[in-house]
């Protein structure tokens, strides 16, 4: 298993403030992450992995399969 990353640490990788990687975790705005809300106070959770990969971009070679995967099913007219 993996270490844990804080949102601090994700953060200062990222080169924002930890405030504006919480409520981004918490919009769903990033892949590697997630926030959690338990009564009043939230939970944040971040992938180390997953994190890494979308630093560095290798999470890209993926997106890309998806958008060719619907431009061709798109192209056949299934979709409308």
């Amino acid at each position: 298993m993996t270490e844990r990353l804080t949102v601090e640490e994700a953060a200062g990788i990222m080169g924002v403030s930890p405030m504006f990687l919480r409520i981004g975790l918490r919009n769903g705005r990033f892949p590697f992450g997630t926030a959690v809300k338990f009564d009043k106070q939230w939970r944040y959770y971040i992938n180390p992995e997953r994190f890494r990969r979308w630093m560095t971009g290798e999470d890209m070679d993926r997106a890309r399969e998806v958008n060719a995967e619907c431009e061709l099913t798109t192209t056949k007219g299934v979709r409308p």
